[in-house]
């Protein structure tokens, strides 16, 4: 089963956002105190988010994509839009990464507002990225093909633990999204240290999921 990425309604800045851009060198002055890995179910995200079903997370049919990897201060500060500059990637490097996030407006997007306040490279923040989303192992029931699912969401959490040996129960939350009274599951976020072990996430990031809540089937 591919991986998909992350789509949510990510495509271009608002004046907001652009009005909140951090200059570079105050950026480089927060050093990154831990990360968290997003990753999005890319058919409740399609279903939410009828303005990016022409995107390829959409229209192949990709079931698991990477939304992002943020750096996150040990204040509880997240350091954001550093650049403006697209990610200058190598041929090889990018049909790597198309493998967890196939759309090209998305991966710029990642890197203007996030990869480029870490101090790395393009090339280093997105092989950290891979690096991640590679090593993380998720149960297969939530990217199966067929019928939506009822899961609970103790269970997933604990089989997700079991599949990845050092990371602690609050070093991973669920995000869900309501549709017409329904939740759906949308996000797993998973936190890890700058070598790259799974650490626990801030104490102000909140699971908004019920106990139970359902897994769209891949279309």
């Amino acid at each position: 089963m591919r991986m998909s990425r992350l789509a949510a309604g990510y495509l271009g800045f608002t004046t907001a956002c652009i009005a909140a851009i951090v200059r570079a060198d105050e950026s480089a002055q927060v050093q990154p105190h831990y990360y968290t890995l997003s990753i999005s179910l890319a058919p409740a995200l399609c279903q939410l988010h009828p303005e990016n079903r022409q995107l390829r997370i959409c229209q192949e049919g990709y079931s698991i994509i990477v939304q992002g990897f943020w750096p996150e201060s040990q204040d509880g500060r997240r350091v954001r839009n550093c650049s403006r500059e697209n990610p200058e990637l190598s041929p090889v490097q990018e049909r790597v990464l198309e493998k967890v996030m196939p759309d090209d407006p998305l991966r710029a997007r990642e890197w203007q507002r996030h990869g480029s306040c870490t101090g790395m490279t393009a090339q280093e923040y997105f092989r950290a990225l891979m690096s991640r989303a590679n090593r993380l192992r998720l149960p297969s029931q939530i990217n199966k093909e067929g019928r939506d699912q009822v899961m609970d969401r103790g269970q997933l959490v604990s089989d997700i633990m079991k599949l990845n040996t050092g990371l602690p129960e609050k070093g991973i939350y669920l995000r869900c999204n309501l549709q017409e009274g329904t939740p759906l599951l949308t996000e797993l976020r998973v936190c890890y240290k700058p070598n790259g072990e799974f650490t626990e996430c801030s104490s102000s990031f909140k699971p908004n999921c019920p106990t139970t809540f359902t897994v769209r089937a891949v279309p």
